[in-house]
Order: C-alpha cells, then structure tokens, then sequence
C-alpha cells in the first residue's frame, strides 16, 4: 500500500467494490461503484 501503486491496490479490491465518502462539497464524495468508479477516485486524489 505504501508503495504508492494504485493499479495493485485496486486489484486487491473486490470487483463489486463500493467505496463511500462521506460529505457533499468536495470532489471525492459520494458513493463509488466498482474498480472503474474507484480508480477514478484514486486518480483524482493525487
């Protein structure tokens, strides 16, 4: 985790991952779906 590579950290998700961030006035939050959704949200949180 802490090497920094998103690509294998999303492979030790389960597909049917769903990530929640709590909140409403930022980017990140909301409710993720998914690998797709979740990659979305690690590439826009560097």
């Amino acid at each position: 985790m802490g090497s920094g590579d998103k690509q294998s950290q999303l492979a030790l998700a389960a597909e049917n991952i769903e990530w929640v961030n709590p909140g409403e006035d930022w980017p990140l939050a909301g409710t993720h779906r998914g690998r797709a959704e979740s990659a979305d949200v690690l590439h826009n949180a560097s």
